[in-house]
């Protein structure tokens, strides 16, 4: 969730990553104004827990029927199976989304819990950190560890079955640059397999202890270091680039906003691509391309 994302509830992640990109005015950059380390947020249990309640909401209302037994799930599938086959990015010495291989069934059938997946085969590629730039401002993102679910229930955390949240088996914290959020690998009530969830709180600039800005995640598993993340307005997919060794190794995140209108799934924008590197002086510029995506719900 990783990245600068959003749902991350809100499609106001490019619009606000410009703003924080202008000079403050009292003549302060605003390039890159936080600090990872001036508050431990991945020990705030309750916006830890309140992110999980919501992003498993969100999953649920993808997933409601309407009267023709229509669901946004399987449009925002459609979607995604639609952007990785037709905008491949294919410029030179950019990613592009050939490895993908998601499909509308596929990822309805994964959001519906159909799938078992690990912690670690899910998440771990990402771990560590990634410089790079969201559209003008530097970003330092942080993966941390995957914590595993022996870890939480040695901690006792409030994830058991009975209570209103999903049974959470692995946890990641992130640092996004201008905020913080979660990844949730968690086991839905009645499903047999397990659900990619997240969460994101974005900060007031020169305020990191105002939340500004938050919104949840549903993710989608599709392959080892690559994984898609739908907010309420954007999509991305996200992944790792195996170079000649872990230090060559660029993390790309390529997507865009939406909406959805009269069962349509239509872009907002132009398409873009975020190119991370693990090298503080190394930050690939941000990319926008033309895109033109419109997707029904039909038969």
């Amino acid at each position: 969730m990783r990245v600068c994302m959003v749902a991350t509830a809100v499609a106001l992640i490019c619009s606000e990553a410009r703003a924080q990109g202008r000079a403050h005015a009292g003549g302060e950059s605003q390039t890159k104004p936080f600090d990872e380390d001036r508050i431990a947020w991945q020990h705030a249990d309750g916006l830890k827990f309140q992110g999980l309640r919501l992003a498993e909401r969100f999953r649920e209302s993808l997933l409601n029927a309407d009267d023709a037994g229509r669901t946004k799930a399987s449009l925002v599938g459609a979607a995604l199976q639609r952007f990785r086959t037709e905008y491949r990015i294919p410029l030179s010495r950019r990613p592009t989304l050939e490895r993908f291989a998601v499909t509308r069934d596929a990822f309805v059938m994964q959001l519906r819990g159909g799938q078992t997946l690990d912690p670690d085969i899910s998440f771990a590629d990402f771990s560590g950190r990634w410089y790079g730039k969201w559209d003008q401002m530097q970003v330092d993102h942080h993966w941390h560890a995957v914590v595993r679910r022996t870890a939480l229930d040695a901690a006792g955390r409030p994830d058991d079955p009975g209570t209103s949240l999903p049974l959470l088996v692995g946890l990641q914290y992130a640092w996004i640059g201008d905020g913080f959020g979660w990844n949730y690998l968690v086991r839905p009530a009645a499903a047999p397999g397990s659900v990619i969830l997240g969460y994101v709180y974005h900060l007031t600039p020169h305020k990191p202890s105002d939340i500004r800005l938050e919104f949840p995640l549903v993710g989608y598993f599709d392959g080892p270091a690559r994984l898609i993340w739908i907010t309420p307005s954007l999509i991305f997919f996200e992944e790792v680039v195996a170079g000649t060794s872990r230090q060559e190794q660029r993390y790309a995140i390529t997507g865009f906003n939406y909406v959805i209108e009269n069962e349509t799934v239509v872009n907002v924008g132009e398409g873009f691509q975020a190119v991370y590197t693990r090298h503080r002086e190394l930050r690939p510029d941000w990319l926008k391309f033309p895109l033109k995506l419109i997707v029904s719900n039909a038969p």
